[in-house]
């Protein structure tokens, strides 16, 4: 299940952990020399979980430390000495319990920079099988790597790492037992699949579990494996063996690096490359001598997972109360590090850690009455949108009229739709392509500069520029919003962030959905 965790800003009293901690006794670098202490790094370790004191310059002078925590907190289960057995969410809430009550941490605001999960899977046949049949991931081949000694593939991308190797080698286990697992390095990508794990406490939300499970099945099933059993005589000459002995070579699927100029000819190769993926996968499969154990693995994979996840009531009831224990702790406890008495008032806009988060030129969004079919754009900054929908109201008397006759009109500018557009409530392609005077405007107000590609006609582009001025503000509000909760660990965002009214008003539309912050 889960295993390597790391939190750069790890919520907790550097001095409690300095000062008064019996299991921790980070050792004060000293130069023989001339005596001086310089400022480096502090460490020690607990059950295999490293703690880093980082030194920082803090205010008036004074020096403090950032506290970062990282480690296997499978191995911690252990005693620090192994990983090699099954890792339960009963588990998972033991191990978590003990690190938050005997250091104090505080889990519901150290923030989680990397997380690793996975499962190991006894095969019926040997896991080498699986190792020597690697290709690549994403058109990206899988490397080995060594660590203390043992052997382990991994395909690293921007966003997380894809590692599997042959654990029960590693262990010496009697039985063939595959680690697979997955490493995210950027938590954007489980932010990007609508996976809500940002903190040490969202560990036992139970209900990501299907969700890690099946990105653990997808990016299994993602890989391209090789069927080395297939004798390439048993394949007819011709087109279906050059695909066979080509796409045995991981080089065969490399794409070359992305730059401006190439972007074309990339997106050429990548698409041709993904159709001779899924002949080459159909191939294999067409001349498999045995059994699929590539389907064979990835259901073990799945099976695993849902075992290791499996929630009854009883232990449901037993997280909830541990996860309202350590609230009642952190409320109560004088020596933790919750920050209490904050100002109000307009002290209260002042954040010293960063001035970034208060948005105070952002554009608000329309004023938009979509039961009416009209639009306007009170309040709003951004002049383009305002003088297209005064345009639109203003160019012709024939649109107040059809818009108080109850013919559809557009949302975004106020134009009338045409009777053709039997969907939407924007201006479409159907209807630019119909009303050329409507078309004309918006290109006058919209085309600045040059496009760069041109396979669409100009009412294919000023459909999405209208669709796009309704749906940008808010969209740009809320990434600005999301990176400013992810720079300030350190609070609650509905403490420190202050958005106006219109503002919360546009995040009011993500709510219910996977995109939903949740920003008082």
């Amino acid at each position: 299940m889960f295993d390597h965790v790391k939190i750069d800003d790890l919520y907790v009293s550097a001095d409690f952990l300095l000062d008064d901690h019996p299991h921790l006794k980070f050792l004060l670098p000293v130069d023989e020399q001339t005596g001086e202490v310089p400022p480096e790094h502090r460490t020690d370790t607990y059950r295999g979980i490293t703690f880093t004191l980082r030194p920082q310059r803090g205010y008036r002078g004074h020096r403090r430390y950032n506290v970062q925590m990282k480690g296997s907190i499978h191995k911690a289960s252990n005693g620090g000495l192994h990983n090699g057995n099954d890792f339960t969410v009963s588990g998972v809430a033991t191990t978590l319990d003990e690190l938050v009550q005997t250091f104090r941490i505080d889990p519901f605001n150290s923030r989680l920079n990397n997380v690793e999960f996975g499962v190991n899977v006894v095969l019926p046949f040997p896991a080498d099988r699986v190792l020597k049949a690697l290709i690549c991931y994403k058109n990206k081949p899988f490397k080995p790597e060594v660590e203390d000694g043992k052997q382990y593939y991994q395909c690293k991308s921007q966003r997380y790492i894809v590692k599997i190797y042959n654990k029960g080698l590693h262990y010496g286990l009697p039985d063939e037992v595959l680690r697979f697992e997955i490493k995210v390095i950027r938590m954007e990508h489980l932010t990007a699949n609508a996976i809500k794990l940002h903190t040490l406490a969202d560990l036992l939300s139970t209900h990501i579990y299907p969700a890690l499970g099946q990105m653990l099945r997808e990016t299994f099933a993602d890989i391209l494996f090789d069927e080395p059993d297939i004798n390439k005589t048993s394949v007819p000459a011709g087109k279906e063996r050059e695909l066979l002995l080509e796409g045995r070579r991981h080089q065969h699927w490399a794409l070359p690096k992305l730059t401006p100029e190439n972007r074309r000819e990339y997106d050429r190769h990548h698409k041709q490359l993904s159709r001779e993926e899924k002949r080459f996968r159909a191939l294999l499969q067409k001349y498999r001598p045995g059994e699929d154990w590539q389907q064979q693995t990835a259901d073990l994979i799945s099976g695993k997972w849902q075992q290791l996840t499996a929630i009854t009531p009883a232990l449901q009831a037993a997280i909830d109360r541990r996860v309202e224990h350590w609230k009642t702790v952190l409320s109560t406890d004088p020596k933790c590090p919750k920050l209490t008495g904050l100002f109000q008032g307009e002290m209260s806009k002042i954040n010293t850690l960063s001035t970034g988060l208060f948005f105070d030129t952002l554009p608000l969004s329309p004023n938009v009455d979509i039961s009416r079919g009209t639009s306007g754009v009170e309040g709003s900054t951004s002049s383009t949108l305002a003088a297209m929908s005064a345009a639109a109201i203003s160019s012709t008397s024939s649109t107040a009229a059809a818009a108080a006759s109850g013919v559809r009109c557009c949302v975004v500018t106020g134009y009338a739709l045409s009777e053709n557009q039997r969907t939407g409530t924007k201006l479409g392609i159907v209807t630019l392509r119909e009303k050329s005077d409507v078309l004309q405007e918006l290109v006058s107000r919209h085309s600045k500069g040059r496009r760069k590609r041109k396979q669409h006609d100009e009412a294919y582009y000023q459909a999405h520029n209208v669709r796009n001025a309704l749906s940008n503000p808010r969209n740009h509000l809320r990434r600005r919003v999301l990176r400013a909760i992810e720079q300030s660990p350190l609070f609650n965002p509905c403490d420190v962030i202050r958005l106006r009214p219109e503002e919360q008003e546009m995040l009011r539309y993500y709510e219910g959905t996977p995109y939903d912050l949740g920003i008082c």
